[in-house]
C-alpha cells in the first residue's frame, strides 16, 4: 500500500513536536480536499498513477491503494482489444483483435472482398463496377476469377473482375509468294486449314481452323490457355496449297522458330498474348527432272 509521502513526514514530526499536529492536519487538508467520514473508507486519490482502488482509511489519516503489479489484467476499455494487461509505465494497454488481411464488413454494400487494413481494425472493400450479375447483391459478391481454366480460379467466385491468369496463341497460314517470311499485300491468306494445339508431349489439347478471306483471312486463334505451361502449335499435315491435278507441289517457306517442319513452341506465362505463330508456305514446279 502507498503512504503520501507529505502525510508520512509529518507523522515523523508528531512526535518530536506537538506543534507539527497542526501542521500535519493542514497537510491532509491541502493535499486531498476530498471529504472523508471517519470509518467510512471513502474513495480518494493518492496522487499516484500506479495504485488503484485509492480509499481514506478509518481515521481519515491516509488515502492509500493497491499498487499496481505490471503484466496484471486489467481493461482498457476498448472492446476491440484483448489480453489487457498493465505496462511497466501502470497503462493498461491491449491487444487489439484485429489481423490484416482478415475479412470483415465495412457497412458499404458497394464493395466486396473486406478487408482489415490495419490492426487497429479499420476495415475496407474493393469498389464493384457499376452494373452487379443479375440476382446479385453486393455483399453477396464474391469477386475472383471464374474461369476453371486459370490457374487462379477461384472455385467459390461468383463475379468474375477480370483477374483470370490465362495466356493466347495465334498466327496466320498464309502463301509467301516470295518467300522471305514476310506477309505482305498480295500475298493469299489460307483459310479453313485445321490448326492443332498441343502440350509439351506433342498431345492434342484442341484444334481450329483458319479464318476466311484473301486479304484478312488466314487467322487462328487459341485464347484462355492455362498458364503457366508449354505448348505445341501444329499445322494438320500434309499442308496442300497446289491442286491436287497439278504436278506442282507445296513448300514450307516460314515457321517463326526457324525450323521448316509445320510447327512451333511457346512457354506461355500469366496474360501472354503471341499472334506471331505464323506459317508460310508457297505453290512451285517441281523440281527439274520430275
Amino acid at each position: 500500500m502507498k503512504i503520501n509521502l507529505c502525510l508520512a513526514k509529518k507523522l515523523a514530526l508528531t512526535k518530536l513536536f506537538p506543534i507539527a499536529i497542526v501542521m500535519f492536519l493542514f497537510c491532509i487538508n491541502s493535499t486531498y480536499a476530498q471529504p472523508c467520514t471517519i470509518g467510512g473508507y471513502e474513495s480518494c486519490d493518492d496522487g499516484d498513477p500506479c495504485t488503484l482502488d485509492d480509499v481514506w482509511d478509518e481515521d481519515c489519516l491516509f488515502c492509500m491503494g493497491y499498487l499496481i503489479t505490471q503484466g496484471e489484467p486489467c481493461d482498457d476499455g476498448d472492446s476491440l482489444t484483448i489480453n489487457d494487461q498493465y505496462d511497466n509505465f501502470c497503462s493498461c494497454i491491449g491487444t487489439y483483435l484485429c489481423v490484416v488481411g482478415t475479412p470483415c464488413d465495412d457497412n458499404d454494400p458497394s464493395t466486396v472482398n473486406d478487408r482489415r487494413i490495419s490492426t487497429d481494425c479499420a476495415c475496407a472493400g474493393t469498389p464493384l463496377p457499376c452494373t452487379i450479375e443479375a440476382g446479385l447483391f453486393a455483399k453477396d459478391t464474391i469477386a475472383g476469377c471464374t474461369n476453371p481454366l486459370a490457374s487462379n480460379y477461384n472455385p467459390n467466385a461468383n463475379y468474375d473482375n477480370g483477374t483470370c491468369e490465362l495466356g493466347e496463341i495465334g498466327g496466320i497460314m498464309w502463301r509467301d509468294r516470295d518467300k522471305d517470311g514476310v506477309v505482305e499485300a498480295g500475298e493469299t491468306r489460307q483459310s479453313n486449314k485445321t490448326v492443332y494445339l498441343c502440350d509439351a508431349n506433342s498431345n492434342i489439347l484442341d484444334s481450329t481452323v483458319t479464318t476466311s478471306g484473301n486479304t484478312a483471312g488466314g487467322v487462328f486463334l487459341f485464347s484462355n490457355l492455362p498458364t503457366p505451361a508449354t505448348y505445341i502449335i501444329k499445322m494438320k499435315t500434309p499442308v496442300r496449297l497446289c491442286p491436287i491435278s497439278s504436278s506442282f507441289v507445296t513448300i514450307r517457306t516460314y515457321d517463326m522458330d526457324g525450323v521448316l517442319d509445320d510447327q512451333s513452341s511457346q512457354v506461355l506465362n500469366a496474360n501472354d498474348s503471341f499472334l506471331n505463330h505464323d506459317f508460310g508456305y508457297d505453290c512451285v514446279p517441281p523440281p527439274v527432272g520430275n
